[in-house]
């Protein structure tokens, strides 16, 4: 259970922190209309290395949910 509710934490502060670096380099940077613009403000800004290591982090995170979820299928 507490890998469960690590995991989940884990990915949930990423995935909130992910929202917070887009919408606060959208804010800053000018404003287009487009997917590929969200990704041109993040490379303006050399945000790349925290955007990809908190993807990573969300990753890691749902891997340790889904290990505990199957941890504890497995022992019942």
């Amino acid at each position: 259970m507490k890998k469960v509710v690590l995991g989940g934490m884990m990915m949930l502060t990423s995935i909130i922190s992910i929202n917070i670096l887009i919408s606060v380099s959208l804010r800053i940077g000018p404003i287009f209309f487009g997917w590929r613009h969200y990704m041109w403000v993040i490379r303006d800004h050399s945000l790349e290395i925290p955007f990809y290591t908190l993807i990573i982090i969300a990753v890691i995170g749902f891997a340790l949910s889904l290990w505990g979820v199957f941890e504890r299928v497995k022992k019942e």
